[in-house]
């Protein structure tokens, strides 16, 4: 079979005319231009290519240089490198433009159409080594090319190009469509390389949020304004029918334009919110989320030179009205309009932020006001509300922008401009300009950003309460090096700082749960549900002890399967440590507890003996995971629902004896005793093995649950406790461990025991040490006047005393 490469040089003659890169449609060449970003698509090379790899996608993260990967819409992976990637099996474009558009890839697909009276049997008779039909409509085909880069397409589309059979041909194109709004690159706000708009970074950092996710369908934002259109060309498909203030049979819509007031505004603060990703005007914030139009200015404005009202007279009732109509249904409420204070809007407004989304409460966010100069020291009503989140403005050098109220209230700052925040206008004769586009500032239109960002973060986790949502976007906003912040991160100039969308996900991400049963059983599965794709996720267990094994699965690194066929006792931290483009970004847990909810009680009757005693223990409530301390001798008691059906087993030190199991109900007794630690054995060691006690497991033959407690057995009480003997004489104080019998000492000069006296206000130790004898003498001269505490161990009883030393 002849190679692709091969054909290539053989027609390098015919290729030579053309020193432009690009190829033909009909009689106009389509140039195609070189880019400085470094973005390559790569996808696997075959005429069967298939879905996305992640094995393609672990091979890509290994090659030297590369920063960035990102899914793309077709089959392979976009990625952002420094050299372009020469990879084996695989199909490489770099990134492209044209005088037409900002950004797309050339796939390795060619679309052509044949002349009529001929079949595409004869150009797969000349070049079927290569091509493959993948569909056709008509005499219109798509075919699939064997290349291993961009040029070797192009090339072949040169050569078919010379066929009398086709009448055109072009490759297929992969566009990076957020590049292709007619107005992106006006969207500063966006994105600002300070090419054209002002000093780079002053944006929103959006452009890396939506690497990992864009606005889901199922996250509803309620602009509450003057209605919104839901015929404007770039918001088809994304306005859902909503409500008009004292017109409950309207759905909405902006009412009673004038041509002085055309009510755009509720359009232009929808459009920053959710404009569609298409090749037509601006790109929204969270574009993809559900547009919830709420007309709160329906009435006809005021004409008389008294009143400077400029959307028309709103009744405040009618408003607070609105308010719940909309919290019942939408996630966020975006409010770029103020008032005086009014208590029925304020009401609304509490209840949305805590009532709504059932009790996880309605995000708010309001324009904090455009009348500094009269209103200098805090924000307007509703933004000066504490549930809301309120919102100045930046102008794109960074720089507060003359209009916006700020001080008392102010929350944040997003991107208000000086009449250079372009969006929405309505259609039309409807709109103020001639485009359906506008150009606006102000506070109202740094707000909807807000309402986007935070659609955003309710798309990757819609369980986030508006508390949660809020103190994220506050604690992750850019600190400006040219405002002053006081110890809690705030400035009366831009509140928290600027809005940054990408930390506001990263945020979000750490909030994200791992799905997955309790209590592992055969090849149990855990996931992290919509953590973004580009995310890389590794597993392993907290304490590093568990025996129960975890593997990551393949292809779909989010996921891992913990087999626990062995019905091992597992008191755990699954944790998910979360990966973008190599960096840790979350650490997300999973407490895994094999004997979750178990209960029960413990026991013991009370003894005497000749010289020790036994005092009687009531019933007192135990968990699984529990140690707790018993006695030798008595019959001890647990019951508990769990012991049902259980089996045992048992491990540690002390064993039980007479052991009765009857449904819920356990008896037995410690007939015998683990050895006390010697004093010549390793003594961490030799306490671990005292104090571990007996350990008891129960399983269950068809269930995975499996509980364990530990109970510590010990000696006897002695009838006549020891005490610590203490007497003084000048600076110096004498300790004597008395009325000790022979189990727990040997004889009263050579028994051997330990002393610790601390200062009981500084906790410093003054004395530590082993002593062998009777008695030991401390000289105190040199310590502070105040009050100590001795502890002296003697075997396993330990003794303890308070005095005082003074001047």
């Amino acid at each position: 079979m002849k190679k692709f490469i091969t054909l290539v040089v053989m027609l390098m003659g015919a290729l030579t005319t053309f020193a432009q890169q690009g190829y033909w449609f009909k009689s106009k060449f389509i140039e195609l231009l070189p880019t400085e970003n470094n973005t390559y698509f790569v996808c696997k090379k075959g005429l069967n290519i298939k879905g996305s790899d992640s094995e393609l996608k672990q091979a890509l993260s290994r090659i030297k240089g590369v920063k960035e990967i990102t899914p793309s819409t077709m089959n392979g992976f976009l990625i952002n490198t420094s050299e372009r990637p020469v990879i084996e099996k695989c199909y490489v474009s770099p990134c492209y433009r044209t005088k037409n558009t900002n950004c797309l890839m050339v796939l390795p697909e060619i679309a052509l159409r044949l002349n009529d009276g001929y079949s595409i049997d004869v150009i797969m008779k000349k070049y079927g080594d290569v091509l493959k039909v993948n569909k056709n409509f008509g005499n219109c085909y798509r075919l699939l090319c064997d290349a291993s880069k961009s040029d070797d397409v192009l090339q072949m589309l040169s050569m078919l190009n010379k066929e009398d059979a086709i009448e055109w041909c072009e490759p297929n194109i992969l566009a990076e469509v957020n590049l292709c709004n007619t107005y992106y690159n006006l969207q500063y706000y966006l994105k600002n390389t300070g090419q054209t708009y002002g000093t780079p970074g002053i944006d929103i950092n959006v452009e890396p949020a939506w690497q990992m996710i864009t606005g889901s369908q199922y996250v509803t934002v309620a602009v509450i304004d003057t209605g919104v259109d839901d015929d404007h060309e770039d918001m088809l498909g994304c306005v859902l029918e909503g409500y008009t203030a004292g017109f409950p049979d309207s759905i909405g819509h902006p009412q009673n334009a004038t041509d002085s007031v055309t009510k755009f505004h509720g359009t232009a603060c929808a459009g920053i919110i959710a404009a569609n990703n298409n090749s037509i005007g601006i790109r929204g914030v969270a574009h993809g989320v559900k547009i919830l139009p709420v007309n709160i200015f329906p009435y006809l404005p005021s004409n008389s030179p008294l009143i400077n009202n400029s959307s028309g007279f709103a009744n405040f009732d009618n408003i607070a009205d609105a308010i719940r109509w909309a919290y019942a249904r939408a996630d966020i409420l975006s409010c770029s309009w103020i008032s005086d204070y009014n208590g029925y809007i304020a009401n609304a407004i509490n209840e949305a932020e805590t009532l709504g989304r059932t009790g996880k409460g309605c995000v708010v966010v309001c324009a904090a006001g455009n009348d500094y100069d009269d209103i200098p020291n805090s924000v307007s009503f509703p933004a000066s509300l504490a549930s809301t989140i309120s919102v100045g403005a930046l102008n794109k050098f960074g720089n507060v922008c003359n209009y916006s109220q700020r001080n008392q209230g102010l929350d944040i700052v997003a991107i208000g401009g000086d009449s250079d925040i372009v969006t929405l206008d309505r259609m039309g004769a409807l709109g103020v300009g001639p485009t359906n586009y506008i150009m606006g500032s102000g506070t109202s239109f740094a707000c909807p950003q807000v309402s986007g960002v935070a659609a955003l973060m309710l798309s990757i986790n819609p369980n986030l309460t508006a508390t949660q949502v809020r103190n994220i976007l506050k604690n992750t906003c850019k600190k400006l090096p040219a405002f002053t912040y006081n110890i809690y991160g705030w400035s009366n100039q831009v509140g928290f700082g600027l809005l940054d969308a990408e930390a506001a996900i990263l945020s979000t991400i750490k909030t994200l749960i791992i799905s997955g049963p309790d209590i592992p059983e055969v090849a149990s599965t855990y996931y992290i549900p919509r953590l973004p794709s580009i995310c890389s996720v590794a597993w392993s267990w907290k304490s590093g002890n568990t025996t129960v094994p975890i593997t990551q699965n393949s292809p779909s690194v989010n996921q891992c399967t913990i087999n626990n066929s062995s019905k091992e006792y597992i008191v755990d931290t699954l944790v998910a440590v979360v990966s973008k483009n190599g960096n840790t970004i979350a650490t997300i847990e999973k407490a895994i507890d094999t004997g979750a909810g178990f209960y029960g009680t413990y026991e013991q009757e009370g003894a005497d003996y000749i010289s020790t005693y036994v005092p009687e223990c009531p019933p007192t409530s135990f968990h699984s995971g529990d140690r707790f301390t018993l006695y030798k001798g008595p019959t001890i008691t647990l019951w508990s629902p769990n012991f049902v059906g259980a089996t045992f087993s048992f491990a540690g030190n002390g064993s039980p004896s007479n052991w009765t199991h009857n449904g819920n109900t356990i008896s037995f007794k410690f007939r015998y005793l683990p050895p006390a630690p010697l004093r010549d054995q390793d003594e961490e060691a030799a306490l671990r093995a005292w104090i571990l006690g007996m350990q008891v497991t129960g399983r269950y033959t068809n269930s995975y649950k499996t509980f364990r407690f530990t109970i510590r057995p010990m000696l006897p009480m002695l009838v006549n406790p020891p005490i610590l003997l203490m007497s003084s004489s000048g600076n110096s104080y004498t300790f004597t461990p008395s009325g000790l019998n022979d189990e727990d000492s040997m004889s009263a000069n050579n028994r051997s025991w330990d002393l610790l006296v601390t200062n009981t206000l500084t906790g410093r130790v003054m004395y530590s040490g082993s002593i062998r004898g009777a008695s030991h003498t401390i000289d105190t001269s040199s310590w502070e006047e105040g009050v100590y505490a001795v502890q002296a161990r003697v075997g396993e009883t330990v003794l303890t005393q308070k005095f005082s030393v003074s001047k």
